[in-house]
């Protein structure tokens, strides 16, 4: 499917909104391995509309991310997002592999968060042929000791 860029994210939006409209969800797994997806399991003290669901639907922003929405900023017909949200909400296991542009574009983290965030949302998360995979064929190379004890935190 053909996508403008940078503008990958938008489109798990429009699908996320589907997949939340319909109650495609996988709610258990959610409730369960999840935190930050909606107001009832975001940490103590993230502040009021700071959770996925709530980006989703417009709380945070006024601007509900609806199919149409991302439809006007993918060029991808508001129907076809529909689909795509039911079909990939519906199979299991699913996995989304997003190659490496992303990472050689301004926000592309924002469009990699999204497709964890679908993944999460459908329970394709530690299941053969589930989750969000970056194809490669290069060596992987130790990882060293973050000398820096802090986090940064992934919500929106």
């Amino acid at each position: 499917m053909h996508i403008r860029r940078p503008i990958d994210s938008a489109l798990s939006d429009g699908m996320a909104h589907v997949i939340w409209s319909e109650q495609l969800q996988d709610q258990e797994f959610m409730d369960t391995y999840c935190v930050g997806f909606d107001e009832i399991h975001i940490p103590e003290g993230a502040g009021e509309n700071q959770s996925y669901h709530s980006h989703v639907f417009g709380l945070q922003d006024g601007v509900e991310k609806t199919p149409q929405w991302a439809s006007a900023i993918t060029g991808i017909p508001a129907e076809t997002i529909r689909n795509l949200a039911r079909e990939y909400a519906l199979t299991k296991p699913a996995c989304l592999m997003p190659g490496y542009g992303n990472q050689r574009i301004g926000n592309g983290e924002q469009t990699v968060r999204s497709m964890a965030m679908l993944t999460c949302m459908t329970g394709n998360v530690g299941i053969p042929g589930g989750g969000a995979v970056i194809e490669h064929s290069a060596p992987v190379f130790p990882v060293p000791k973050n000398p820096h004890p802090g986090s940064i935190p992934t919500f929106l």
